[in-house]
């Protein structure tokens, strides 16, 4: 088993497609490449963990077409022959994309110091500051990627799987992003975006409602902590996010100044979500 997980790792991240993601990462921070698809709100940039969101929606056509190949080249049913049973083979799998895309995440925290660091010989934020919210998204794209592995394998669709996934995520994450805008008050990056002509951002403008109820706030907290996908729009928020507001924006952990609710909700979804798929992959003919 622990074979099996080395090789698919090994193979996972020499993958064109890994590797043309970290590439991607890599030029948005040494070039300052900045970019948004407006009717959609899904940006690229330089900053700290700008890139979330890009990440999951590119992760969601890549990893789903890396794994559908896997169906329509017969690797899956070669590992089947020789001896590997299907919860082995699916549970490796899934632990190769999840470390491939929290590596991302890492790599991408990565090269913002680097670059940071180059053009003014410092960074930005504190180490700890750093280190931890590294982690958490870590965590939120890993358990993201479960999701695409599970979702690929039960559709097992090399074309029309990317185009579900993709579809979904970006549901999800504008679904998520005005739930946050709600949430944080975060009034001025709406008016900044309403200025840019976001047509995506006008609506959220009509929503702001200012000062929210206990009630209303445990639904959006409640909204945001068991949603990986809408958790990916807290990256652009995080370094703006003041230790007085933390515990109005958060569902448990209210006294800890990182979002540990995020990462206890991806691993208890993502333990569900895997034995369910693998008992489910268990019953399927390949």
């Amino acid at each position: 088993m622990l074979k099996l997980i080395v090789a698919e790792i090994k193979r996972y991240i020499s993958s064109l497609y890994y590797l043309g993601v970290l590439i991607a990462l890599f030029l948005f921070h040494a070039f300052k490449i900045e970019g948004r698809i407006y009717f959609i709100y899904i940006h690229w940039g330089n900053g700290f963990l700008d890139n979330i969101s890009f990440i999951c929606i590119v992760l969601s056509i890549l990893m789903s077409i890396y794994i559908g190949e896997e169906f329509s080249n017969h690797t899956i049913q070669n590992k089947i022959y020789l001896g590997y049973k299907k919860s082995q083979i699916y549970i490796a799998e899934t632990i190769a994309c999840a470390l491939g895309g929290g590596s991302l995440v890492l790599f991408d925290s990565l090269f913002n110091l680097l670059t940071d660091w180059i053009r003014s010989g410092k960074v930005g934020s504190s180490f700890f500051f750093i280190i931890f919210n590294t982690l958490i998204f870590m965590i939120v794209i890993g358990t993201i990627s479960v999701i695409i592995c599970g979702l690929s394998f039960l559709i097992k669709r090399r074309f029309i799987t990317p185009i579900l996934l993709m579809f979904l995520a970006i549901f999800l994450i504008n679904n998520g992003r005005r739930s946050l805008a709600l949430l944080t008050d975060y009034e001025s990056f709406f008016v900044e975006a309403n200025e840019e002509n976001d047509p995506a951002s006008k609506d959220l403008m009509e929503t702001f409602t200012g000062e929210l109820s206990e009630e209303q706030r445990k639904q959006l907290n409640m909204k945001i902590t068991f949603s990986t996908y809408a958790q990916c729009n807290y990256s652009t928020y995080i370094t703006t996010e003041t230790p007085e507001d933390k515990p109005k924006q958060s569902l448990w952990f209210k006294s800890c100044k990182y979002h540990i609710d995020f990462v206890l909700a991806d691993l208890i979804f993502s333990s569900l979500f895997v034995a369910i798929c693998v008992n489910m992959f268990k019953r399927q003919n390949i």
